[in-house]
Parts: structure tokens; sequence; C-alpha cells
């Protein structure tokens, strides 16, 4: 059972407990999913080989109720053009980030939580032909916020 992502006052919190679920991919070939070291520091990568497969990362976090903000940024390098690349709370819906992104992009999702001490999954995907998508592992950041947070 993950431990809470905010406790007490604390108002936010890195998101670390990252795990990658692969799927199998067409022609047998499965999705490389490695966490790597890049110039700009940690990262979560996905990479398809020619065929397609789909892949993500998975954080699961403890929450209060309250407005969450999740916030993190990602790139994509040689995708093909009707690749998909999101970032969501697993049971919602998000529409897709920009899957022709080159460089570092930001990405946010808000999300409310009414009964108390709520798991919530965190999910970072891409789905492609070929290319390879990256989340980057230190930056994802869970925040409380206040008023009004979109609830998917």
């Amino acid at each position: 059972v993950p431990r809470p992502a905010l406790a007490g006052k604390e108002s936010s919190a890195i998101v670390r407990n990252w795990s990658p679920q692969a799927r199998r991919g067409r022609n047998g070939r499965p999705p490389q999913c490695e966490r790597a070291r890049t110039p700009d520091g940690a990262a979560l990568v996905i990479r398809m080989a020619n065929g397609y497969g789909a892949a993500a990362w998975r954080a699961l976090v403890l929450l209060d109720p309250g407005h969450y903000r999740v916030t993190g940024r990602f790139k994509v390098q040689g995708a093909d053009p009707s690749a998909h690349v999101g970032f969501r709370v697993a049971g919602h819906e998000v529409p897709d980030l920009d899957g022709t992104a080159q460089g570092w992009t930001p990405l946010a999702v808000e999300f409310g939580i009414g009964e108390p001490e709520t798991e919530v999954e965190l999910v970072a995907e891409f789905a492609a032909w070929r290319g390879e998508a990256m989340f980057d592992a230190e930056g994802f950041v869970i925040t409380r916020v206040e008023g009004n947070a979109r609830k998917p």
C-alpha cells in the first residue's frame, strides 16, 4: 500500500514510485520500458520497435479528499504521425498530448478526491508503430490546490 503522497501540511510531493507495464505489440515484439539517464536527467522511457505497441508507466498514490494537480513533462522522438501520448488518472479520460512534440513539453492533469484516503493510479502512456516517448522521472509533482480543480 503506498504511503500518502502528501502528509500533514505538505502541499506538494514528487511522484517517484513508477512501474512499467508493457503490452505485447503486433509482430510479437513488445515495447521496451526502461529508466534512463539523459543529459536532462532521469527519464522513464517507452520505446517501440517496428510494429505497433503500447506501454505505460504507472504510479500509485494515496490521497486525502481534496483537489490535486499533477505536473510533469515529456518528449517524443521518431514517432509515427498516429502516435498516442497520454497522461491521466486511471479510470478517467484525458485528451492526447502532442505526439509530435520534439523537445520537453509540459503536461498537467487536475482532479478531485471525495473519499477519505483514496488510492489513485497515475498513468503516463505511449502507443505507436515506432519511436519513443520519455517522461521526466524527477519532474512529476503532485500538488494539493485550493479552489475548483476540474474533476474528470
